[in-house]
Formats: C-alpha cells, sequence, structure tokens
C-alpha cells in the first residue's frame, strides 16, 4: 500500500516536471557542462599537436 503511494506521488511530480518546459531536463547542465570540456581538450591536443609537428 505504502509503495503504491509513494509511486503515485513519484509520478505527480515527474510528470509535472515533464509539462514544464522550461524544467531542467537530468543531468542537461551536466552534460553541458562535459561538452564544453571535451571540446576545450580537443582544441588543447591540437594545439599541442601542431607544436609536435613544427619541430
Amino acid at each position: 500500500m505504502f509503495s503504491y503511494l509513494t509511486a503515485a506521488i513519484a509520478t505527480f511530480f515527474i510528470g509535472r516536471d515533464a509539462d514544464n518546459d522550461e524544467a531542467e531536463i537530468a543531468g542537461a547542465k551536466s552534460i553541458a557542462e562535459l561538452h564544453a570540456e571535451i571540446k576545450t581538450l580537443r582544441h588543447e591536443i591540437q594545439v599541442l599537436s601542431r607544436q609536435e609537428l613544427e619541430q
């Protein structure tokens, strides 16, 4: 009985967030930060590769 009530409440909040266009998708901020870090690392690797080729 308690688990049914808990599931019903969780479903309510999840549905409410899914309907809200301004709600952040779980982990979206972390994914964006990781994407920026990967982009920065890729650029650093390219710079280091060019330096090594020039030597």
